[in-house]
């Protein structure tokens, strides 16, 4: 159930316009529906008759600006942690010694999902002893 309602959200200049639509499903979920081209609330849901409008979207869009942040930091960390990553990783004709690949080979059996890289490549690939000796030609 909606009450319906005209109040004036914002001015089309507002810095919250843009975050009011990057969010506008989420603030429908909400039970607020508004015009997108004039930002006005057009109705809110009978569960806020008694509460201050205004302020309730002001606290919502705070909330939303504040994923939106959190979000951002999450992509940023998520990007360094994927760059340093990549430049820590051993890469096809980087020399090891016998002890680290020892060393790597245990650490990586001491993983959970251990069959494949993060890019879904194979780790691991049982051969049979006949398989094996077809490899190298021997009967």
């Amino acid at each position: 159930m909606y009450l319906n309602l005209w109040i004036i959200l914002l001015p089309h200049a507002h810095p919250e316009k843009l975050l009011i639509e990057e969010h506008a499903q989420e603030i429908k979920q909400y039970g607020l529906t508004i015009n997108q081209t004039d930002h006005i609330i057009t109705q809110v849901a009978k569960v806020f008759k008694d509460r201050n409008i205004q302020r309730l979207i002001k606290e919502l869009l705070e909330e939303l600006e504040q994923a939106n942040v959190n979000r951002k930091t999450d992509e940023t960390s998520e990007k360094i942690i994927r760059f340093l990553a990549y430049k820590n990783a051993i890469k096809a004709g980087d020399k090891l010694s016998k002890v680290g690949t020892v060393a790597l080979v245990k650490k990586l059996e001491s993983t959970e999902n251990n069959y494949t890289c993060p890019h879904g490549r194979p780790t691991k690939y049982l051969l049979s002893l006949n398989e094996l000796n077809n490899l190298f030609k021997r009967s």
